[in-house]
């Protein structure tokens, strides 16, 4: 049985988000890695936490 119109619609907003929170996860962890190389482990730690929350939610979507 095919997806209505609006379903479909939202299978692709979500596959969207999902992609979305898949790079701006690897954006964090590249910009962690700048910072703990710098000296600033505190903030790469944050940085590295709130990646892995993105990654679970995509997981979850």
């Amino acid at each position: 049985m095919p997806l209505t119109k609006p379903n479909q619609q939202l299978r692709r907003d979500m596959k969207e988000a999902a992609s979305l929170l898949k790079w701006s996860g690897v954006d964090l962890l590249q910009a962690a890695q700048r910072l703990s190389d710098s000296g600033h482990e505190a903030e790469a730690v944050e940085l590295i936490k709130i990646s892995v929350s993105f990654e679970e939610a995509e997981f979850a979507i």
